[in-house]
C-alpha cells in the first residue's frame, strides 16, 4: 500500500514537472555544507522533483565547510544555502547582509565520538594532549565542541588540542588513521563511527546544543530582488519536509544515497531525529537559536555581546505560508 501511495505521489509530481517544463525552469544554485540528516530535507525535495514542480531547477552544491559556504552566498556564487548555523551569524557580525529565513532543526544533533581507549570524560585531560577534530574553526563542529567540553570542565584551549580537518567525512577518516582521537559527529556518521569501534563518549542529549544545526541563509539584497523565487523555493522546501515526514522508506533511501551509510540502525535513528523529532512542519528561524550562538561566540567575537538576535533572522517567509494556510493544507 505504501509503495502504491508513493507511486501515485511521484506520478503527480512528474505530471507537475511536465507542465513546468513547458515553461523554462529557473536555475537556482543552493549550497549545503554538512553530510548528515540536517541536509536531508533538501535532498528529499530535490529527489522527489518537488523543486521542479514549483518551476525551479535547483542545483545542490556541496561546500564542506559552513564558513566557506557562507562566503559563497555573500559573493553571489550561489543564491541560497542550508549551512552550519554559526556561519551566517559570524558573517553578519562581520558586516554582511546574510539573513536566516529558516531552520533545519531546533537543536544541533551531535555525538562526541572518541577512540575506544578513551572510556571516560576525565581521560580527555592528561599529560599528553588529546587531539580532537573540527571541520573548520568557527563551524558548528568547532563552537559546539568547545561548548560541550566546557560543560564537562574541559578547557578547549588548554586541556585538548583542536585540529581543523576540513569535513565531517574527513574527520572520520582521520579518526581511523589515528590522526585525531575524537570529535563531534552527526547521525548517521556517528552510527558509522560506532560500527568502526569508536566510542560514543557523549550522546546528543549530553552534548546538549540548543541551537539550530543548519540555517537556511540568503542575502537580504537577493530577497528584495527575487521575492517570487524565494517564495517558490520556500513552498517547495516546506512541501519536501512534509514528504520526509510522511514517506519514511523513500527518505531512508535518500539518506542512504547521499550519506553513503549502509548501517540500517544509524539510518533509522537519523530519520527519527531529523524528520520526526527536531524538524517542525513550519521551520521558523528563531531568536533563541541565534541568541545561544551569540552567547557561545561572545568570548572570541566582542560584537556578539551587544548584537540583537532579531537582526539576524527574517521569519516572514515561513509565517506567510503558515498564515495563508499552505502548511496546514499539506498536513490534512
Amino acid at each position: 500500500m505504501t509503495r502504491l501511495i508513493v507511486t501515485v505521489y511521484l506520478f503527480s509530481l512528474l505530471a507537475g514537472l511536465a507542465t513546468a517544463q513547458e515553461q523554462k525552469l529557473q536555475r537556482l544554485n543552493v549550497v549545503w555544507s554538512t553530510i548528515g540528516g540536517t541536509t536531508s530535507s533538501l535532498w528529499v525535495t530535490k529527489d522527489t522533483g518537488i523543486f521542479a514542480k514549483y518551476g525551479l531547477d535547483v542545483q545542490l552544491i556541496l561546500i564542506l565547510a559552513s564558513t566557506r559556504a557562507a562566503s559563497s552566498i555573500i559573493a553571489g556564487d550561489v543564491d541560497i544555502g542550508l549551512i552550519g548555523s554559526t556561519a551566517p551569524v559570524l558573517a553578519r557580525l562581520a558586516g554582511s547582509d546574510l539573513v536566516v529565513i529558516g531552520n533545519s532543526t531546533t537543536h544541533a544533533i551531535f555525538s562526541l565520538m572518541t577512540h575506544p581507549s578513551i572510556t571516560e570524560i576525565s581521560q580527555l585531560r592528561g599529560k599528553t594532549l588529546k587531539t580532537l577534530g573540527v571541520v573548520r574553526f568557527g563551524s558548528v563542529s568547532d563552537i559546539g565542541l568547545q561548548h560541550a567540553l566546557r560543560n564537562i570542565n574541559i578547557d578547549p584551549n588548554r586541556d585538548v588540542k583542536l585540529l581543523q580537518i576540513g569535513g565531517i567525512g574527513e574527520m572520520l577518516a582521520a579518526m581511523k588513521a589515528g590522526g585525531i582521537q575524537g570529535g563531534l559527529f552527526p547521525p548517521p556518521l556517528s552510527g558509522d563511527a560506532k560500527q568502526l569501534g569508536f566510542r560514543e563518549l557523549m550522546d546528543p542529549e549530553r552534548v546538549n546544543l540548543k541551537f539550530a544545526q543548519s540555517h537556511l541563509s540568503v542575502r537580504q539584497a537577493y530577497l528584495k530582488e527575487n521575492s517570487d523565487t524565494v517564495r517558490r523555493f520556500m513552498k517547495a522546501w516546506i512541501e519536501g519536509i512534509h514528504y520526509m515526514k510522511t514517506h519514511k522508506d523513500f527518505t531512508l533511501n535518500v539518506l542512504r544515497k547521499h550519506t553513503k551509510s549502509e548501517d540500517p540502525s544509524a539510518l533509522e535513528e537519523t530519520y527519527r531525529i531529523f524528520a520526526m523529532k527536531y524538524l517542525p512542519p513550519a521551520p521558523y528561524p528563531t531568536e533563541e537559536s541565534v541568541k545561544t550562538i551569540l552567547e557561545l561566540i561572545a568570548s572570541s567575537q566582542p560584537k556578539a555581546k551587544t548584537a540583537e538576535p532579531k537582526d539576524f533572522i527574517d521569519p516572514s517567509w515561513v509565517r506567510e505560508l503558515e498564515e495563508n494556510g499552505f502548511i496546514k493544507t499539506l498536513y490534512r
